[in-house]
């Protein structure tokens, strides 16, 4: 895989540019008050900071409103999920991946991230996308998930989630996607991931949504945006036209998701909700 395909994937799972900002209120009169907020996936905890202005907006929405409710990866639902991280019976990753991508992936785990060869040989049955995962949480020191921050948040208070899909639909997606559109090149030394991952942080934190939105889409095939994005926005827009009139919601997903023409923002604006930018700090 690209080094800016592997790095695709954090911001999905940037953005046409809405005054630079990711944090945005959605008003439409006769509707509750809420918010949509465009998160990196991964992310250190010294690089994730919630204000006290910022929590006001948390507590002042009934619904937190994520891509995935992380209830349903609690307990025996979490060990059904594992399930579909392996490959198919049979198969290993020299079996799925060229080898040109195979050699530098083992590079990378074996002499710069120092994976015994007991602990490579456990991998070789997962799914490629795992193995990224586990390449990319090297990149960060004490990684945190927003999302997860987002979740314990509302579960303190008392409040309810709600995931967009399951778990179980988004790793089927995310594993049904060819492995050749996805693996035909892959970096060749952990420095490169870890530079890259850097220069996305800093046009995530930034809020440069331009950039980030041509990050996302001058590389990508068409198909791959179709399916990972727009499709799922869409998706997504038909559960959040029934929430959004019922509830004060908070919406937090990938910030890719809120990009474009076909991107959530759009497509909210279409339904009648006007867009205020929101200050989080």
């Amino acid at each position: 895989m690209k080094l800016k395909t592997l790095l695709y994937f954090i911001l999905v799972f940037c953005i046409q540019s809405v005054d630079a900002q990711l944090f945005i209120e959605l008003y439409r009169e006769g509707y509750p008050r809420s918010y949509l907020f465009g998160t990196m996936h991964l992310l250190s905890k010294n690089q994730f900071k919630v204000s006290t202005n910022f929590k006001r907006y948390l507590d002042s929405s009934d619904l937190l409103v994520e891509e995935l409710n992380l209830e349903d990866l609690e307990g025996s639902k979490k060990l059904e999920l594992a399930k579909l991280t392996r490959l198919p019976q049979g198969k290993v990753l020299r079996d799925v991946l060229p080898d040109s991508v195979y050699q530098a992936m083992a590079f990378i785990f074996k002499n710069e991230l120092k994976y015994s060869a007991f602990k490579w040989n456990a991998l070789q049955q997962l799914h490629p996308l795992i193995l990224e995962s586990l390449l990319l949480q090297h990149c960060v020191k004490k990684p945190l998930v927003p999302e997860t921050y987002f979740y314990n948040y509302f579960k303190k208070k008392g409040k309810a989630c709600y995931g967009l899909e399951t778990p179980q639909e988004q790793m089927l997606l995310l594993t049904s996607l060819p492995v050749t559109l996805q693996f035909k090149e892959f970096p060749k030394t952990f420095s490169l991931v870890q530079s890259d991952y850097n220069n996305l942080l800093s046009m995530y934190q930034k809020e440069d949504l331009n950039a980030l939105y041509n990050y996302s889409t001058r590389f990508m095939p068409d198909s791959l945006n179709q399916a990972l994005l727009f499709n799922r926005n869409r998706t997504w827009l038909q559960t959040l036209r029934v929430l959004l009139s019922q509830k004060s919601c908070f919406i937090a997903v990938g910030a890719a998701h809120l990009a474009g023409p076909q991107g959530l923002i759009e497509l909210l604006k279409a339904e009648g909700f006007q867009i205020r930018l929101r200050d989080r700090e």
